[in-house]
């Protein structure tokens, strides 16, 4: 595996319920068998490196790696409301994602990128997400 860019983004984590500032490193142009893009976070010592075909996939592959251990991340793409659409995973990086509301579409004024942190987001856990994205399937 070589990295070719590296991009710092500063983001919050809730540790337990004390929040904490860190940077993540995103990798955009990572030379696997395939073209891959990775998310690596230290905190307090232990690195956690995940790599996967889109930021959004890796970014679920941290926050899976760190919920058991009481760490939330606080940024848009563990947004209760917050899902990628297909086109957003298969164009580009993966590193946007749409605000959503049971029984509207997607649009162009809610896309939003998965790793700001705007105010009006509820974060919660993987699994909290999913279901709502499901219901928000549903919902159409």
């Amino acid at each position: 595996m070589f990295v070719i860019s590296v991009e710092l983004k500063h983001l919050e984590i809730s540790n337990n319920g004390h929040i904490e500032a860190y940077e993540i490193a995103l990798n955009d142009e990572v030379l696997s068998p395939e073209d891959h893009v990775s998310i690596e976070l230290t905190i307090h010592g232990e690195q956690f490196l995940c790599i996967q075909v889109n930021y959004f996939e890796a970014l679920l592959e941290l926050r899976s790696k760190l919920e058991p251990k009481g760490i939330q991340i606080l940024c848009n793409g563990a947004g209760l409301n917050v899902y990628p659409s297909r086109m957003q995973l298969n164009m580009g990086y993966g590193d946007t994602a749409y605000k959503l509301n049971k029984g509207k579409q997607g649009n162009l004024a809610g896309i939003i990128n998965i790793f700001d942190q705007d105010k009006d987001i509820e974060f919660v856990d993987v699994m909290r997400q999913e279901k709502f994205y499901e219901e928000w399937l549903k919902s159409l």
